[in-house]
């Protein structure tokens, strides 16, 4: 009995807080969006970077060699597979599309009221 009363006033206590910081931060969406992860439970992704790279038929372990091997693979992949594709001159972009599109998309804005009300009602 005791118990869920506890738990009762943790969760009040618990979306109160959330509550008043999204009010808090509506100005501010990076905490805002970090506030969000937070009650999601996002873990923050944490990166490791290669210590080693083989580049040109080489390991290499220089950092600035590395760096120097990804960024002359990414400026260089694009015309490399675009080589690879065999062009039709004869051929329009139409042909290759089928029937039209019957569905659509439509975004709107997103107002700081309606994020507060998605996170009221997940809990």
């Amino acid at each position: 009995m005791y118990k869920n009363k506890l738990i009762t006033i943790i969760r009040f206590s618990e979306k109160q807080y959330y509550d008043n910081k999204l009010v808090e931060y509506k100005s501010n969406l990076k905490s805002t969006w970090q506030l969000l992860c937070e009650i999601t439970m996002r873990k923050k992704k944490s990166y490791k970077w290669p210590h080693e790279f083989y580049s040109s038929g080489q390991m290499v372990s220089n950092k600035k060699a590395i760096s120097d091997g990804f960024n002359n693979f990414f400026t260089n992949i694009g015309s490399k597979l675009a080589n690879k594709i065999e062009h039709c001159h004869n051929t329009s972009y139409s042909d290759f599309m089928s029937n039209s599109v019957q569905n659509y998309l439509f975004l709107e804005t997103v107002i700081d009221e309606e994020i507060l009300k998605i996170v009221q009602f997940q809990k």
